[in-house]
């Protein structure tokens, strides 16, 4: 199963194993109270609200499958499916303005990317759609 950039609002890549990565999500959500990891389906997707004055919601997927994580172990990438701010419904790409969708990987970026990259040492490679 291949789920490339294409349907994504956003994807970042690392340059560590998925595990290294997924490990470091968790201690991420954990540790911030403004973060909460509302579930999570199989090993693929993370879905993610950022408690700002407007929720934001975040449906996040790991790119690729188990035999891709496996055969390479230094590469890992999510990317942003669907989102959604206070009670609207999800939307995905096609389904928000340029604008909306900059503003959204704003605060994505600030509250959940930046210090993921600082917990892992590891900056993060930002791919558009």
């Amino acid at each position: 199963m291949n789920a490339g950039g294409s349907g994504s609002l956003g994807g970042y890549s690392f340059a560590i194993s998925k595990d290294s990565l997924e490990k470091a999500i968790y201690t991420i959500i954990r540790n911030n109270k403004n973060i909460t990891k509302l579930e999570v389906d199989a090993d693929s997707y993370i879905k993610i609200l950022i408690a700002t004055d407007d929720s934001c919601y975040f449906l996040v997927r790991f790119y690729d499958d188990e035999e891709y994580w496996k055969s390479h172990p230094n590469n890992s990438e999510f990317f942003i499916t669907a989102v959604k701010k206070g009670s609207g419904s999800y939307k995905s790409e096609g389904e928000i303005s340029e604008r909306k969708r900059k503003e959204l990987l704003w605060v994505f970026e600030n509250h959940f990317i930046n210090p993921l990259s600082r917990k892992i040492g590891v900056p993060s490679l930002k791919s558009e759609k």
